[in-house]
């Protein structure tokens, strides 16, 4: 059946890198945030296998769901919230550090199901500075497409002259050459704190959080609507 004259949907964004710590989980949080300031109703999966820090600190004001990706069938859940027409604006998926190559099994199986709804399968990647964290990228983009994958240098990880060894990578370059590099800003550690220890949202933080905290936010909205300007941009957002 065509799909030509479907009208294109919000996608769905998994947030992945095969190791942790690299921001996965503030990225998506972030995006939530923004998406929601500018009018767009966001759904959400935490599928962190041990801190659900997304489901604990944004459960009250967006649909959360806890889904184990290794469990009961995760991957086709995933695909079901995107089906599921009540969900019509973006799926924001925070995946778990590890288990790479079941990543790599299911997400051109969902990318294909969901482009017969009109829906993108998008993949964030936010990465360190060193060679193990973009080491998959190249599998990623055999499976997904270049057009549906971003890599994101997170500068609270090292300056932008610190991720030399990606940017001179051949996968690097190709990234780079079409557009897909984008910088993700140092987040105050106080917006951290409040975030994971607080278990406060960035909305609930501009309302509750302390003098301090409230005047960041504007300032981190700021610089994370000019860094991913191309990445909303791209689809709509």
């Amino acid at each position: 059946m065509s799909t030509t004259n479907q009208p294109k949907q919000a996608p769905l964004i998994i947030s992945k890198n095969g190791n942790g710590g690299v921001g996965k989980t503030e990225l998506t949080a972030i995006l939530a945030y923004l998406l929601q300031k500018r009018g767009h109703s966001c759904t959400l999966a935490d599928c962190d296998d041990d801190h659900q820090d997304i489901y604990k600190a944004l459960h009250k004001e967006f649909p959360v769901h806890v889904i184990k990706l290794k469990k009961d069938f995760g991957y086709s859940r995933i695909a079901q919230l995107a089906l599921t027409p009540e969900n019509t604006g973006p799926i924001l998926v925070s995946a778990p550090a590890g288990d790479t190559d079941l990543f790599l099994e299911n997400i051109a199986v969902i990318q294909a199901v969901l482009a017969a709804v009109g829906r993108a399968t998008v993949v964030a990647w936010p990465m360190d500075k060193t060679i193990d964290s973009y080491l998959h990228l190249k599998d990623v983009i055999d499976q997904v497409g270049i057009k549906d994958v971003w890599a994101l240098r997170n500068l609270d990880k090292g300056d932008v002259e610190e991720f030399h060894a990606f940017d001179g990578s051949k996968i690097g370059r190709s990234l780079a050459a079409a557009g897909r590099v984008l910088d993700f800003p140092v987040i105050s550690s106080v917006i951290v704190d409040a975030f994971r220890n607080k278990r406060m949202s960035h909305t609930r933080m501009e309302t509750e959080g302390s003098a301090d905290l409230r005047a960041r936010l504007p300032l981190l909205r700021k610089k994370m609507e000019a860094a991913l300007a191309p990445f909303l941009e791209e689809y709509g957002l």
